[in-house]
């Protein structure tokens, strides 16, 4: 029976592994997340040979494959709390930290290798148990603890700190599979404890099996909730190099973190710019910056506008240009994706009409649909101010009211046709 249980584990735990690592194997929790199953399985393996007749009637034989079996589990907590750690960024996981997290586990090794015996041996039932523990058992028990404290700790934390809806759900699933296994080990020790009668015994791996409900967990989160919904990554990969547009796509602290070939040939002469500030290609970045920000605050999901894009060798590119928000099924925020294109007439309105930053800013409100009283708000200046700029503007442009004034835009080509929401008018 045990010996069909821990092959199966094994099996099971290799596969989980092997897919999760398949799906991105350049992704660091895949790479972590394989290693776990590695060694769990590696736990599972020793667990079913030290059941098997002839590996226990070797003592010395009997008592490696324990050893293997004991330290799989000790490096499996290990990697499950860097796997923590770089799941919820708690901190960055550099090579120190790393390595002052392997002391304990290595010094566990140590001990039970050179020091001491972690434990010896007895047969009933013609199955194998632990026995007797000696003083390297209080070591690795407090490690144990002391870990799986840690890991609870980070998770909780994950889920009561994190503001999205799709992280909150991966940490309560994480966190509802930790707890269980941890339960079902607690019942299975305090059962056997009575079933046995003896104090401390335990057959060697049965928690093993146990092990798969937290990592069933852990990866269904990671293929349900990381790998099968709309990210920037694959919004990149499928998504915008399709698009026959210049497609950037923008981060949380608008850093650009993908362009499409077109818009490294058009605008960056193939220079490579991703992890660069979106406004060292803008010039009007402190126009549309505000405009991010309202995006983020959902009060229009969109909006377009003419943009000088400043290409490597300093000159300008004027492009018509959509700025769009892009969220989750969660309605998480993932990025900004702009989609722009060069304008074939680069008539400048404001020197062929001589109009001020503040006209054009004026103008700007009319053709989003402002009232002179929404104007004036927004701009902290008065209705009348507000009247005598487009007194000014109608003056300076040839036209008697707004609508003469919208139908003069469209004439120039100085109204981006991208459809959106919200049209904002820079230059």
């Amino acid at each position: 029976m045990l010996t069909a249980l821990f092959s199966a584990v094994t099996v099971i735990f290799l596969c989980i592994g092997i897919y999760v690592i398949l799906i991105k194997p350049r992704e660091p929790l895949n790479r972590i997340f394989f290693i776990i199953t590695l060694f769990i399985s590696i736990q599972s393996l020793a667990a079913l040979l030290v059941q098997l007749p002839v590996i226990r009637n070797n003592q010395k034989t009997l008592i490696f494959w324990a050893l293997v079996g004991s330290h799989a589990f000790f490096f499996t907590l290990y990697f499950l709390v860097i796997f923590y750690i770089q799941l919820t960024k708690f901190i960055k996981v550099k090579w120190y930290v790393a390595l002052v997290l392997l002391i304990m586990p290595l010094s566990i090794l140590y001990k039970s290798l050179i020091v001491d015996k972690p434990f010896t041996f007895v047969t009933q039932n013609d199955i194998v148990y632990f026995e007797s523990y000696h003083n390297t058992i209080n070591y690795a028990t407090f490690f144990v603890i002391l870990y799986l404290i840690f890991m609870l700790f980070l998770i909780t934390r994950w889920l009561l700190k994190s503001s999205k809806k799709r992280e909150k759900i991966q940490a309560g699933i994480i966190l509802l599979s930790q707890f269980v296994t941890l339960v079902l080990i607690l019942i299975d020790s305090y059962v056997l404890f009575y079933l046995t009668q003896k104090k401390d015994v335990f057959i060697p791996g049965i928690i093993t099996p146990l092990f798969l409900i937290w990592i069933l967990g852990i990866g269904y989160t990671m293929i349900r909730y990381r790998f099968l919904i709309l990210s920037p990554d694959t919004v990149c990969k499928d998504v915008l190099s399709n698009i026959e547009e210049s497609v950037i796509l923008l981060g949380p602290h608008h850093n650009i973190i993908y362009i499409n070939k077109i818009a490294a040939k058009t605008i960056y002469d193939g220079d490579p710019v991703a992890g660069k500030h979106i406004s060292t290609f803008i010039k009007e970045y402190n126009y549309v910056q505000n405009e991010f920000g309202k995006l983020d605050k959902e009060s229009y999901s969109d909006f377009s506008c003419r943009l000088n894009f400043i290409k490597k060798d300093g000159g300008m590119i004027y492009m018509d240009t959509k700025i769009k928000l892009i969220r989750d099924k969660f309605n998480d925020f993932l990025g900004i994706l702009i989609l722009a294109r060069p304008v074939k007439e680069l008539i400048q309105m404001r020197e062929h009409y001589n109009i001020s930053e503040r006209e054009a800013q004026v103008v700007q409100m009319v053709i989003t649909g402002n009232t002179n009283k929404k104007i004036a708000y927004e701009l902290s200046i008065s209705e009348r101010t507000v009247k005598t700029h487009l007194t000014r503007i109608f003056n300076k442009m040839g036209v008697d009211n707004k609508i003469q004034l919208m139908m003069l835009l469209k004439e120039f080509n100085l109204i981006p046709d991208q459809p959106a929401e919200k049209t904002l008018l820079v230059n």
